[in-house]
């Protein structure tokens, strides 16, 4: 068997930092999964506030579509290569308006 020095640290610096990116991806889907929970529940409040105008409705729906947008593309950064809209769907009560703008 050939011995290498520094092989052993190598290797648990380089498992730490997998390790390091691996808890950032699932962190990051985890804050933006929060984000699109906390868009979907203000656009359901103002859709049901009769005294909201239009435009603050739109803007609401636009940012449950933004949302939705980055946790998809977070999803395929992060190695998830399946039917990402279908597996956020569900999980997140997203409204059907902002599937038709996504």
């Amino acid at each position: 068997m050939i011995e290498m020095p520094g092989l052993g640290r190598a290797l648990d610096t380089f498992t730490g930092v997998e390790l390091a990116l691996t808890e950032e991806r699932a962190n990051a889907l985890g804050r933006i999964g929060d984000r699109l929970e906390r868009a979907i529940r203000a656009w359901e409040e103002l859709r049901d506030d009769g005294a909201a105008s239009d435009d603050d409705r739109d803007e609401a729906l636009s940012e449950v579509r933004e949302a939705l947008w980055m946790l998809v593309v977070q999803r395929e950064c992060s190695g998830f290569r399946g039917d990402n809209l279908r597996q956020i769907r569900e999980h997140y009560d997203v409204p059907e308006a902002a599937i038709r703008r996504f």
